[in-house]
């Protein structure tokens, strides 16, 4: 299971940056739950191809 607790994108130009955290569930053999949390980011750039974007 997947759970978003915090999202963030700033777009400057042709650049942008997607961060936050996310909460993971695992379950392990014994099917102990355990929550995970893990920060990301991206970062993406538009480019230019036969003057488009």
């Amino acid at each position: 299971m997947l759970a978003y607790n915090l999202k963030r994108v700033v777009k400057i130009n042709n650049v942008a940056m997607d961060s936050g955290v996310d909460t993971f569930t695992l379950t392990d053999a014994p099917g102990k739950n355990r929550q995970v949390p893990a920060r990301y980011t991206f970062v993406y750039e538009w480019l230019k191809a036969s003057g488009r974007f």
